[in-house]
């Protein structure tokens, strides 16, 4: 009796065995298929991520080499618009973001040459935080002292700037000789009606 206990014993424990093998594979089968079944989404989202992030970095590189190309040309539309992008572009970056506003507030006082000194140089420090903050090195004093700007450039905006002066003269002028015009044609016309009128 007891040879035939241990053999039931010994059936019981290896079905047990079996059926504790066979939950364990499909349970590691099933977690498997899921993994496999979520790795390529997994791995899109994460892509996704990593273009994210490289695109804004881009930006906030592009960005900062244009306004320090520009740093000599404060007037500069592209300057102007990139300073007005900051806000978006930089989003999060506290340093930046305080430095820009900095400059904004300087930049909204009236323009006088120690105005325009002062906002050169919160320029420059905005300039240095972003340089810090994409990794740049170190910048020394050549960011404020060096920069290239052609003579020529100051000659074509000074001829810019007189053919737009020109342009708008012209402008008004021809609205004054408009309204001179038409004056004299209502004027004409009344006349004609008076006229029309006195033989009736």
């Amino acid at each position: 009796m007891n040879d035939s206990s241990e053999l039931v014993h010994v059936v019981i424990d290896s079905d047990l065995f079996a059926y504790l093998t066979f939950g364990i594979s499909t349970l590691i089968l099933l977690v498997t298929a899921l993994a496999v079944w979520r790795a390529p989404i997994k791995a899109v989202e994460i892509g996704k991520k990593l273009s994210d992030k490289q695109k804004k970095d881009e930006d906030k590189r592009k960005l900062f080499l244009t306004l320090f190309a520009l740093r000599g040309t404060p007037v500069n539309y592209d300057f102007v618009m990139g300073l007005n992008q900051i806000e978006i572009v930089f989003q999060g970056h506290d340093s930046v973001i305080k430095a820009w506003r900095t400059l904004r507030l300087e930049l909204q006082k009236d323009e006088t040459e120690e105005q325009r000194k002062i906002c050169m140089d919160r320029t420059y420090k905005l300039l240095k935080q972003m340089a810090s903050d994409l990794d740049y090195p170190e910048t020394n004093e050549s960011m404020d002292t060096y920069h290239y700007y052609p003579k020529g450039f100051e000659f074509l905006a000074m001829r810019d700037n007189n053919l737009k002066l020109a342009q708008s003269d012209y402008y008004k002028r021809s609205i004054e000789f408009y309204d001179l015009m038409t004056e004299v044609y209502q004027e004409a016309l009344l006349q004609k009606q008076k006229q029309k009128d006195a033989q009736q």
